[in-house]
């Protein structure tokens, strides 16, 4: 699928504001991006670099983003794994829900989510099984 003019026009310069220095115009950047489901290699590698930001609602944002891009976001896997161990349960719950919308393709992301069926987060460990039924149905059953 080949993104229209608007969204052409659009992503360069919210790829630049993933820059500035406000942690505010970096999450409306995220949003946008993930609203536009914008999925060309970029976009997807500066969202997935943005899960390492300093400030938590920037990788908040990175992470819903992703999960907007569905399938497409496969290549953030890695990326989401690692954000499951964030200090932010907002952070893991959005980045499990990610991955489970990524679905088969996150397969790999199995066993840390697993993991996370003993998170402190009631809606971290229900995020984190939510997940699991979308990627491997077959894991999640006894």
């Amino acid at each position: 699928m080949k993104l229209g003019p608007p969204r052409r026009l659009a992503g360069p310069p919210l790829l630049q504001m993933l820059q500035d220095e406000e942690p505010a115009s970096r999450r409306q950047a995220l949003e946008t991006l993930g609203a536009m489901h914008g999925a060309d290699e970029a976009t997807i590698g500066a969202i997935t670099a943005a899960l390492k930001d300093t400030d938590a609602g920037v990788r908040l944002a990175a992470a819903n983003a992703l999960g907007e891009l569905s399938w497409k976001a496969q290549p953030a896997v890695p990326a989401l794994v690692e954000a499951l161990q964030d200090e932010s349960a907002a952070l893991r719950e959005a980045a499990a829900r990610s991955l489970g919308r990524i679905g088969p393709p996150a397969k790999s992301a199995v066993p840390e989510l697993m993991r996370l069926g003993q998170d402190n987060e009631e809606s971290v460990r229900a995020a984190a099984k939510e997940a699991v039924e979308k990627i491997e149905p077959s894991a999640s059953r006894p």
